[in-house]
């Protein structure tokens, strides 16, 4: 089989995960990471909310704290406040112009310089419950609108602007915090495909685990989950390629975390003309499946050896 370059393709696929060690302990879906935090006191007393999986913070677990504007009209200040308080809850987060608690964002914002474009700069900034700004959203003001009093601004398509930019923010950051308290991962052989296919593959691998904000180590360490694959390849139809891929998981030491095996059916005109594009959208599919193994077990680092291979002595 020859892998070509590539354009556009859908690849079917499927995962099973198979996770050692963890007997009846409640499983969290790869989308919920933060599902392990369990119920954070909830900073406001909005109506009661649904999780929604598409995001990785629960909005019934986290709120965000409008603060004023600072360079607007004290009225003008508090009628944006409201506007971007309700365009968050539209996006099934609880916010509030009150005070949060401990586990709360809090955005602030001041009216300060020029933008580009000649309007005023707005900056809103994302605060995380430690104090630290988590990141900056800059926004465009006409001068009108900062001289503006009670009720002479419709402010709702600039909240929620703000309110999609926040929500846009707060994603990433619980993408990252997620991402650090995994252990990295090391790819490790995949057998059965040929050098190129190889190549490809733990190519996508390393460019999917980095959309996912995952640590990618080149060389094996201690505190690393090293990932195997075996590749089986069959032909069901005359014009479709069957792929079965179990990837293992296993520590430096050779201990088994889990496994997460895969199906995927390509059409053959796109595995000869498109394979890196085929090749991407099985690592997609895989790192779901391996991120959740790892979410999953229960990971202990590996004992790391001196030279000679002898364990370091207990510490005492």
């Amino acid at each position: 089989m020859s892998f070509w370059r590539s354009s556009r393709v859908a690849v079917l696929a499927a995962v099973a995960i198979l996770v050692a060690g963890c007997g009846d302990r409640q499983q969290h879906a790869w989308w919920n990471p933060l599902g392990f935090l369990g119920d954070l006191p909830r900073p406001f007393a909005p109506e009661s909310r649904p999780a929604d999986p598409r995001f990785v913070v629960t909005p019934g677990q986290v709120g965000i704290s409008i603060r004023p504007i600072v360079g607007l009209r004290p009225d003008a200040a508090e009628e944006l406040s409201d506007a971007i308080a309700r365009a968050l809850q539209g996006l099934s987060y609880p916010a509030s112009t009150r005070p949060g608690n401990v586990a709360s964002y809090t955005m602030v914002g001041r009216v300060a310089g020029q933008a580009p474009n000649g309007q005023a700069l707005l900056t809103i900034s994302l605060v995380g419950a430690d104090g630290r700004v988590i990141a900056n959203h800059p926004a465009g003001l006409d001068p009108r609108e900062v001289a503006a009093g009670a009720h002479q601004v419709d402010w709702n398509p600039l909240a929620q602007d703000i309110a999609a930019a926040l929500d846009a923010l707060i994603q990433e950051n619980a993408q990252m915090a997620v991402a650090a308290q995994r252990p990295p991962v090391m790819i490790g052989r995949i057998d059965g495909l040929n050098p190129e296919g190889t190549r490809d593959l733990t190519r996508s691998l390393r460019w999917s685990f980095a959309r996912m904000r995952q640590r990618v180590v080149d060389q094996p360490r201690a505190d690393a989950v090293i990932v195997d694959g075996a590749v089986a390849i069959s032909r069901p139809q005359a014009n479709t390629v069957s792929f079965q891929i179990m990837w293992t998981l296993r520590r430096s030491d050779g201990v088994t975390l889990g496994q997460a095996r895969q199906d995927n059916d390509v059409d053959t005109t796109m595995l000869e003309q498109n394979w890196p594009q085929v090749a991407i959208g099985i690592a997609e599919g895989a790192v779901e499946g391996i991120s959740q193994v790892i979410d999953q077990s229960p990971f202990t680092p590996a004992t790391p050896l001196r030279a000679g291979g002898v364990p370091p002595p207990p510490a005492r």
